[in-house]
């Protein structure tokens, strides 16, 4: 029952967001639309959604380099926290093929598709699944991190922005709308072996400290992280006022959340979680709509308001379009 809810409620949503893309070719709009369906269901059931989704060639080519990734029960952990968060890009598009991607920025991982676009619906027929540091072309040591997964010297919402800027140039350059032919061929010289430790190294981390919320050890953060989370699903602005401050005591970053929609409001969840000894740092994310996050600093000072970021990730937001009616 709560998964047919999930879904109405994204199809819901989904289809807020294709109508808010009125500028784009009708046929854009649909495929662009049943590829983040595709997401959700994803986020849902990946073993069953990518099943569905490919063709034979591609799923059979997906079983022989990340077959492991999937379970035998059909529970695939790092796929499911991959999908729920991850940002749609739209590359070029024919009648006969296109180029889609999934980018996590949690997880700092990319997935690319090509689909079969001679159906009314697109399959999935060709893949490339990276972390973000292959794709951008970085160069990191052994058993070395994106630095979002490990933030030292900048801070998150500046190196989340940084990462989603540099991936959207990249697949911009890579796959221009208007190109008339486009492929995967180039990623085909990258040995499977570093594909698959970048992308499983990446996945685990973020998401062994995302699940690190629901031990027992942080169960203080957890009833925290709850309360936050009903005061924001609630979208009150006074209520928000009351329990954050803000960079700069700049409150607009708030003013802007209240008028999303209140059934992406709804749908926050934590998306990342850090902990050390000067507090806790959490994030939350709408499955339904992944282009933003709300970045939530606690100091361990009990006495200091929790600090509180809304970090946009596509212009739309800023200009109102998923606001409330």
């Amino acid at each position: 029952m709560k998964t047919t809810k999930f879904l109405m409620a994204a199809l819901a949503v989904l289809c807020i967001a294709a109508s808010s893309r009125a500028a784009a070719p009708a046929s854009e709009q649909n495929k662009s639309s049943q590829l983040a369906a595709l997401r959700v269901l994803a986020a849902a059931t990946p073993g069953k959604a990518l099943q569905n989704w490919m063709t034979t060639g591609a799923w059979k080519r997906w079983n022989d380099i990340f077959g492991g990734i999937i379970l035998k029960n059909g529970k695939a952990p790092l796929l499911s926290d991959f999908f729920s968060n991850a940002i749609q890009m739209t590359g070029p598009q024919s009648e006969t093929s296109g180029i889609t991607a999934f980018y996590n920025p949690y997880q700092d991982t990319i997935m690319l598709i090509q689909t079969d676009n001679a159906d009314r619906i697109p399959r999935i027929e060709d893949f490339v699944f990276l972390s973000g540091p292959l794709f951008r072309g970085e160069k990191l040591q052994k058993n070395q991190y994106s630095e979002v997964l490990a933030p030292q010297k900048a801070k998150l919402d500046f190196l989340l922005v940084r990462n989603i800027t540099a991936v959207r140039a990249i697949f911009a350059k890579n796959f221009p709308k208007n190109a008339k032919t486009f492929s995967l061929a180039k990623y085909r010289a990258i040995k499977p072996e570093i594909i698959v430790k970048g992308v499983a190294d990446q996945a685990t981390l973020h998401l062994l400290r995302l699940l690190s919320l629901f031990d027992a050890k942080a169960k203080n953060d957890l009833l925290q992280v709850g309360k936050y989370s009903a005061v924001l699903w609630e979208g009150k602005l006074q209520s928000i006022k009351d329990m954050f401050a803000f960079p700069g005591n700049d409150a607009s970053g708030a003013e802007l959340y209240v008028k999303l929609n209140p059934e992406i409001r709804s749908s926050l969840l934590p998306c990342l979680y850090f902990r050390n000894k000067k507090g806790m740092l959490v994030g939350l994310a709408s499955r339904l709509y992944p282009d933003f996050v709300i970045l939530i600093s606690v100091p361990e000072n009990s006495g200091t308001k929790p600090l509180l970021v809304f970090l946009p990730f596509k212009q739309e937001i800023i200009n109102g379009v998923f606001a409330t009616k």
